[in-house]
């Protein structure tokens, strides 16, 4: 059995790997790609409870990932790129900017936007870091 699970939650996606392995589970997780929107906002159901103006806010989360992937492809410091590209949105709380090796190396942030938390990740595959 072959279960899909989503990259997007790319922490709790390791979680559950982690289990399947330290069960010795008979299961192969096949990680998949975060869906985004055609604004290139991450899918999720908290979208939702963002206004049209915080999502128009919410767009600097994807922009910030996607220029810290680009600086680390460089072989710059995604973190410090993305978090100075979150920090320059006013609307918008940086909770914490981080590389992790989840499924491959990847860059994640999470923000709050009014009353909305999101997450995000890109993958950091073949950048210089």
């Amino acid at each position: 059995m072959s279960p899909y699970f989503g990259a997007k939650d790319a922490q709790q996606l390791a979680v559950i790997e982690r289990i399947v392995r330290d069960l010795d589970l008979e299961l192969e997780i096949r990680a998949v790609e975060i869906a985004r929107d055609e604004d290139g906002l991450a899918l999720s159901s908290r979208n939702a409870y963002l206004s049209p103006a915080e999502r128009r806010i919410a767009l600097a989360l994807p922009k910030a990932l996607a220029l810290g992937a680009e600086d680390a492809r460089d072989g710059g410091d995604p973190v410090a790129t993305a978090r100075r590209a979150l920090d320059e949105e006013p609307g918008l709380r940086t909770q914490y900017v981080a590389t992790r090796d989840y499924v491959g190396p990847r860059l994640l942030a999470a923000v709050q936007v009014g009353k909305t938390r999101l997450i995000d990740n890109v993958s950091l595959k073949g950048s210089k870091r």
